[in-house]
């Protein structure tokens, strides 16, 4: 949502905050759009770290302490998470998050997010970011299927 707004900002002819939420039952996933500001080079390379926060200190933004992106990458087994803005595109992957938080013998390796290129989801707008998150049987719900909804 801040993404759509700090957008909203710039005060572009004709631009209209929009945000897609599809829930795929059948694959058991989340994938949510928007055609906010996107993420440039930049902000991309950091936007995992803990305690990284690209909103302005006295705005209307929610959150302010760069906790939420850490806690998708790491919550979960699998996201995947695309971005355009103006120079810069990028469709990247991260796995194994979660069972790497959850490793108590040292066994699974730091996930890294790598770069797989090919369709982002973007292709439709000019600019914004997507994510898709998978539910497996390490996370809550493990199944979104849970509340008898079947598409």
């Amino acid at each position: 949502m801040d993404a759509v707004d700090t957008r909203d900002e710039l005060k572009e002819a004709g631009y209209e905050k929009k945000i897609w939420i599809k829930i795929d039952i059948k694959n058991n996933q989340i994938t949510i759009t928007d055609n906010g500001i996107g993420f440039n080079d930049q902000s991309f390379k950091s936007f995992l770290c803990p305690n990284v926060s690209f909103k302005q200190p006295n705005s209307n933004s929610r959150g302010k302490k760069g906790v939420g992106a850490t806690y998708l990458a790491y919550g979960f087994n699998y996201m995947c998470m695309a971005t355009k803005s103006p120079g810069f595109l990028i469709n990247a992957e991260i796995k194994d998050g979660r069972k790497w938080v959850d490793d108590k013998d040292g066994v699974v390796g730091r996930p890294l997010l790598t770069e797989i290129g090919g369709n982002t989801g973007l292709e439709k707008i000019d600019r914004g970011s997507i994510f898709t998150l998978k539910f497996d049987t390490s996370t809550r719900p493990r199944d979104l299927s849970w509340s008898g909804a079947v598409n």
